[in-house]
């Protein structure tokens, strides 16, 4: 048997949905894939909030073959510019959740300020909330968005 282990660490994705994770996992399990991501093949969830999954094995073959320097920074650049050496799995979410154009990472002192301010809404002691619970938070408060809106990503090749 293929075994697992899943670990998510994320210091400047700080609003990553643990029940989109779950659900990522699930997906990939019973897809039996080598690489599952919630933003294959076009963007999705807003930026900071995508989830990869992907197996040892898949790891293994990307460490051993990936030569171009943005396919050893960002592993799943690997997967993405070989589909024919990976079984790829795109997990479908709610429509309601797709915000592409959102950012919600942490690279800048606006992305910062704009993580600080959806904290400062929406965090309760003992409780944590979810994307759909941002997304409403925006959609009532749209001068949220705008904190951080003018922010240019950096491009890798692939958004996964």
């Amino acid at each position: 048997e293929n075994w697992a282990r899943f670990h998510y660490t994320s210091y400047d994705n700080p609003l990553i949905d643990p029940e989109i994770i779950d659900l990522a996992i699930k997906k990939h399990l019973s897809a039996k894939a080598d690489y599952s991501c919630t933003d294959y093949p076009y963007r999705f969830l807003p930026l900071g909030l995508d989830v990869d999954v992907f197996n040892f094995y898949a790891l293994e073959i990307a460490y051993k073959n990936a030569k171009k320097s943005h396919q050893r920074e960002h592993v799943t650049s690997y997967f993405n510019e070989n589909p024919d050496v990976f079984k790829i799995n795109s997990v479908n979410l709610p429509k309601y959740l797709e915000s592409p154009s959102l950012r919600l990472t942490v690279d800048t002192k606006e992305d910062f300020e704009l993580i600080n301010e959806t904290y400062a809404k929406l965090y309760q002691t003992g409780s944590i909330f979810k994307t759909k619970e941002i997304l409403d938070l925006f959609k009532d408060q749209p001068v949220l968005k705008k904190i951080n809106a003018h922010i240019i990503q950096k491009k890798i090749e692939y958004l996964c």
